[in-house]
């Protein structure tokens, strides 16, 4: 009797260590550390489709959107990166920060990877709005 109660004991905490586990890898976390932007490589709007993709990177503000990618947050656990059908994106960003580079990508994908791992975004279609606000000078 003794060994079923150790067992139970056992299951149960295994049970708990991995609903912790998986609530950890869920929560968010910035996109980017605050003042780590260091580069905007590009920025890419596909909203014309992929033959008459537009670079915007020259008219957004930078710091605008510095702003936006420190404020939204993206989810903890990463999963291996896959590719995207270019029909799914409206915007492509490429940026690089003190400590690493980043791909963000917008539109039916949403989606940030760091070149090993991609994550999920938090709230991204609110982002998408005003990632395309910022391109289209609309007061964000």
């Amino acid at each position: 009797m003794e060994s079923k109660k150790k067992w139970i004991w056992i299951s149960a905490a295994i049970v708990a260590a991995v609903f912790g586990w998986i609530v950890y890898q869920r929560q968010g976390v910035p996109m980017i550390e605050q003042g780590s932007l260091r580069e905007i490589i590009y920025v890419r709007d596909y909203r014309q489709g992929y033959e008459d993709m537009v670079d915007v990177t020259e008219r957004i503000d930078g710091e605008k959107l510095a702003g936006l990618l420190e404020t939204y947050q993206r989810r903890r656990g990463g999963s291996s990166i896959t590719s995207v059908w270019l029909g799914d994106v409206q915007i492509d960003m490429f940026i690089r920060t003190i400590d690493d580079s980043y791909e963000v990508i917008l539109g039916n994908e949403n989606r940030v990877s760091d070149g090993e791992k991609q994550y999920e975004i938090i709230d991204s279609d609110a982002l998408l709005q005003e990632v395309l606000a910022l391109i289209d000078g609309e007061d964000v």
